[in-house]
Formats: C-alpha cells, structure tokens, sequence
C-alpha cells in the first residue's frame, strides 16, 4: 500500500473525502492529513507519504509554493491537486511542479478513486523499473561491466534495462535507443 496524505484547511472537504473515499480498494492508507501547508511541511517529514493530495489555496502559504518546497526536501514524493479555481495560472503551475493531475472542486468520491487507481499504476510502473534498474546493477558487477547511461526519461532507461538484464551471453552489445525500443 502507498501512503497518501490530505491537506486542506476546510475541515468539511478533508472530512467529506476521508469519509467517502476508500482509499484501501485504490492501493493507499490515508497516513495523515493537514491543515494547512505548514502543518503538510512538518507531516511530510513523520509520515514520508508517496502521495500528497492538496488543495491549492491555503492560508499563509498556497499548494503550490507547500509543492515547491516539498519537492526540494522529498523528491520522489508525488502530488495530486485540488482546487476550487479553474484558473489557468494555477494549471500551469501545477504542470511546471509534474502535479499528476489537477482536480476541480466538488469533487466526487468515484472520481478521486477513478484519479487514486491511475496513480497507483503509475506508482507500480515507477517500482517495476526501479527494480529493473537494480538488476541492471547488479548484472554490471557481476560482469564486470561499465555502463555509462545518462537520461532523465525513465521509460528508456528501463527499457534498456531490460534488454540488457535480458541478455545471455556476455559480449558486449551496441544498440542505438531507437533498435531496443
């Protein structure tokens, strides 16, 4: 299971999604929620969720800016956007910070839970090529190998971790990024 937290300072929206939502059938364990984006700060760091579902106007400090500073401290951590604004200022900013998705105020528990299970594939696909990636590791020690792979596309690394995980004889193979995809 991911650990999810919920932050909004309305009492009644935290309530009504913790109240609604089953956060277990989606792959998550609600581990904490927050007032407001300071109270979120100091939870992140007590509880280390892999997801933070927020709402975008807080007093004191926005979900944005509680995103920015977040991601400098946890950056594997994940978020999800809740707001009560259709502006296309707060759209950008979320895409600038790769929030996973931004929803729109009222929300509806089939919704958040349609939202929960595609970011939980997602959290999946992410552990699988880690996973892949360790092999990788491992399969250059073991051989002796150097491997000098420099991306920040996550899909092409893992692709050619597996095709060199995967590879039987020890020979070294040369292939271009387009020939293993």
């Amino acid at each position: 299971m991911y650990k999810l937290m919920l932050v909004d300072d309305e009492d009644e929206v935290r309530e009504g999604i913790e109240a609604t939502v089953d956060f277990e059938s989606c792959g998550f364990t609600l581990c904490a929620q927050a007032t407001g984006a300071i109270d979120a700060i100091e939870k992140a760091g007590q509880f280390q969720p892999d997801v933070v579902f927020t709402d975008v106007h807080m007093p004191y400090m926005d979900g944005m800016e509680m995103i920015s500073r977040l991601q400098e401290m946890y950056p594997t951590m994940k978020y999800i956007v809740l707001s009560g604004y259709d502006d296309f200022i707060y759209v950008k900013q979320a895409l600038q910070r790769q929030v996973l998705d931004y929803l729109l105020k009222p929300l509806s528990a089939q919704g958040i839970m349609k939202v929960l299970r595609r970011v939980k594939e997602q959290l999946d696909e992410q552990a699988r090529q880690r996973v892949d990636l360790e092999h990788l590791r491992e399969k250059v020690e073991q051989e002796g190998l150097t491997v000098i792979f420099i991306t920040h596309d996550t899909e092409l690394a893992a692709a050619w971790a597996d095709k060199i995980y995967r590879l039987e004889d020890t020979a070294l193979v040369e292939k271009s990024a387009e020939e293993v995809l």
